[in-house]
């Protein structure tokens, strides 16, 4: 298009030139226009843009020029959805979310957990293919158990080929030909390179790791050089391990990566559950940083901000609408204030409005409201420790603090949270660690709630962080006169699990009439999945942000729940417990007011947000 041309009939002057001040685009976009409020209005909801002073211009980067001329000419830019069928039915915001993608080529997909961020942006993928010629879709998903999940969803939705990279080289095990060995690293990156023949090329994060890129991968490319020269491949192979035997064998995430998006192989990467890659130190996300922001990504997520509006930096990053580097960013939405003659973060932020209306322009958001499902109801169940336990707690708790005192003295250094994480296990099962416990309080009253759902034939689904309450909760149920005759129905659903033993345990729960638990470990068992026949959930023990809450809890609460599902939380008064729920919830505040546009509310009492039921407050 003529930009200079159009812009001029409105009496602005533009030409493209090197940049200046954007960092992140080696070609700049220069406007000068005689003063005119409504124009600098329009320019600065661009999230990145430059006033230069001594020029009296504005400079935006040269990718950014047709989000300038949507804000200039927005009768001109009106894009109309082409006939399109898909394979399952659209829902009304489905189509919705199609409809931003035709704006957007990279976008992030921010909707809740449930609403179908999957088969949105599997439409998307189809959707191009047919009208713009799109090859090939990578997928990238968080962790491995979640491929099998995008197989499903890929044959469900859609009537595209797919493939799991790596598997053609696996190997069968000797023990047991019938299985075979999980494909490496290298299988994946070779199977990657070859430019498979199927439509969605599906992998974990792991595959994209790499610790070498930009000047570490010199440094790592010129020692290898120098190494050839005594050495031969195989020499160097032998001892150098990891990730120099993929560079001695060209196979560095990055680079083919960009071969094949310049070839025209690769239009589009998928990236699911992004919040996972929030570091932009993280292997994986240094990899995709690495790439041209002209790529097409799509970035799903139902919860975006985990921790700290600083989980926002990598996916503005990845989109190209950021132009500060890390520290930069941290700087301008945090608090300061003069702590020991220096300014610290106060742990609070600022500027968040700012933030909010930058990640708004891309990224679609919709609710479960737009599903029309049954409520979520919480229950915080507070409950008193016995005199035994807390006895305990209080001794174990006081030795890890005498501990802390002998490690600082000595010049050793710690974190707060090896301490958090132990005096969670004991709120959540001192059982745990001490066999003078005959009756934890924790495991009592959820006895009751397991009855109470044998009584009524519902299911429901217990959570733990910790490996060995969970496994305790079945040796410990087994001879009570009622539930032992259902222990045939408890699954366990952990880390390190084979897929076809986690599928058979998530179809079967599914499936079995009457009452089923499943025992799950929070972090195998937090997103990717759907549980839809569950009833109630319930938190031995919370994580550290209502972020991962909310993954776990919506495994429940998603499309094709037809049930009111219940979220009980127990909780011991005055412990760990009551602050780790308080930073959960305050967390997930700050998240709201970011994304959700929610009045910023922050507690400072549990007893308080359980008795206005702050939480519930939608």
């Amino acid at each position: 298009m003529d930009y200079e041309s159009k812009f001029s009939e409105i009496g602005i002057s533009i030409n493209l030139d090197r940049h200046t001040n954007c960092k992140t685009s080696p070609m700049s976009y220069y406007l000068k226009f005689n003063y005119n409020v409504k124009y600098i209005d329009l320019i600065k909801s661009l999230p990145i843009r430059y006033w230069l002073p001594e020029q009296k211009m504005w400079e935006i980067p040269e990718r950014d020029i047709d989000d300038l001329y949507k804000l200039f000419f927005p009768d001109e830019t009106g894009v109309e959805l082409q006939p399109y069928e898909s394979k399952t039915p659209m829902f009304p915001h489905q189509i919705e979310a199609l409809k931003f993608a035709l704006k957007n080529e990279s976008f992030i997909n921010g909707g809740m957990p449930g609403v179908g961020k999957t088969k949105e942006s599997l439409d998307v993928a189809c959707y191009r293919k047919k009208y713009n010629g799109l090859k090939h879709v990578l997928i990238i998903c968080g962790v491995s158990n979640l491929r099998a999940n995008w197989v499903n969803e890929i044959k469900k939705h859609t009537n595209e080929s797919y493939c799991l990279l790596g598997q053609p080289f696996r190997k069968p095990m000797k023990s047991n030909p019938n299985r075979y060995y999980d494909e490496t690293v290298e299988e994946r990156l070779m199977h990657l390179k070859s430019v498979p023949n199927e439509f969605f090329w599906i992998c974990n994060q792991e595959t994209l790791r790499c610790p070498h890129v930009g000047r570490g991968k010199k440094k790592r490319m010129a020692e290898l050089d120098e190494l050839r020269k005594s050495l031969t491949d195989e020499e160097i192979s032998k001892k150098y391990k990891g990730f120099d035997r993929l560079y001695l064998k060209g196979l560095v995430p990055a680079d083919i990566l960009k071969e094949l998006y310049e070839k025209g192989e690769l239009g589009l990467i998928i990236v699911d559950e992004f919040h996972e890659l929030r570091n932009p130190k993280n292997q994986c996300t240094e990899t995709l940083l690495s790439l041209d922001f002209k790529m097409p990504k799509i970035l799903l997520s139902g919860t975006p901000v985990v921790n700290s509006p600083y989980d926002l930096y990598v996916p503005l990053k990845l989109l190209g609408r950021e132009d500060r580097d890390y520290y930069s960013f941290k700087s301008y939405y945090t608090n300061y204030t003069l702590n020991f003659g220096k300014y610290l973060p106060d742990g609070t932020f600022k500027n968040l409005n700012q933030l909010q209306a930058k990640v708004d322009k891309f990224m679609i958001r919709q609710k479960k409201d737009v599903l029309d499902l049954p409520p979520k109801v919480y229950e915080e169940k507070v409950l008193t420790m016995s005199n035994e336990e807390r006895v305990i707690y209080d001794k174990v708790s006081h030795e890890i603090m005498d501990d802390l005192d002998i490690v600082l003295k000595e010049g050793g250094s710690t974190t707060g949270l090896a301490v958090q994480v132990r005096l969670r296990q004991l709120t959540s099962d001192v059982g745990v660690i001490s066999t003078q416990i005959e009756k934890p309080t924790k495991l009592e009253y959820l006895r009751q709630i397991i009855r109470e759902h044998i009584k009524n034939n519902e299911k429901m689904i217990v959570y733990s962080s910790f490996r060995k309450v969970i496994h305790r909760m079945m040796d410990y149920y087994k001879d009570d006169e009622i539930i032992k005759d259902y222990m045939d129905r408890f699954m366990i659903i952990e880390g390190g699990m084979t897929q076809e033993d986690l599928e058979d345990k998530k179809s079967r729960y599914q499936n079995i009439e009457g009452f089923a638990c499943i025992l799950g470990v929070t972090t195998a068992l937090k997103a990717g999945h759907t549980l839809s026949a569950c009833n109630t959930i319930v938190f031995m023990d919370l994580p550290f942000n209502r972020a991962t809450m909310e993954q776990a809890e919506d495994r429940a609460h998603r499309v094709g729940t037809d049930h009111t599902v219940v979220i009980v939380s127990l909780l011991f008064e005055n412990t760990i417990d009551e602050t780790i729920y308080l930073t959960c919830m305050n967390r997930g505040f700050t998240a709201d007011h970011i994304i959700d546009k929610k009045e910023l509310k922050l507690i400072t009492c549990i007893r308080d947000v359980i008795k206005s039921n702050t939480y519930l407050d939608e």
